[in-house]
Order: C-alpha cells, then structure tokens, then sequence
C-alpha cells in the first residue's frame, strides 16, 4: 500500500521508537513488577504483574511511580 499525502511521514507515523530501558523483575514486599533503572540510579515501576486489582490502584506500584532501589546486580562470573 502507497500513502500519499502532503504532511511528513513523522507527522502520519509518529517519532521512531526510542530503546527501551532494561528491564527487571522484581518480586519483594508487595506485587510482582517489572521495574526500569534510569539514569543516576533511579528505579521506576514499567508494569505490575498481579492479578490482584487492588495492587494496580495503589499509588506505589503504578506505573512511572518511582521504587526502591534495588541493589548492584551480581556479576555473572565468579
């Protein structure tokens, strides 16, 4: 299929897709979620996975909620 308009192609499709962020599953005190580490050491909630509904109502665990910080992966190899 051929578009054809006068209007850019950004404007019609959007921006490309950025890299997304690492992510990791993290299962503690509260609902499993899958957070993000952005820079300077921030960790933010990407998604809750629950099946409970409460969980997705609480402000803590929404998503872009900031979350603990999680400590230094451990390295792969010994």
């Amino acid at each position: 299929m051929v578009l054809y308009s006068i209007l850019p192609p950004e404007t019609i499709f959007g921006p490309e897709p950025r890299e997304p962020l690492p992510c990791e599953f993290v299962l503690d005190q509260g609902p499993a979620r899958i957070v993000a580490r952005v820079h300077e050491g921030r960790v933010v909630v990407e998604r809750v996975a629950s099946t409970d509904p409460r969980h997705f109502l609480d402000a803590r665990y929404q998503p872009g909620a900031d979350a603990p910080a999680l400590p230094a992966a451990p390295p792969l190899w010994g």
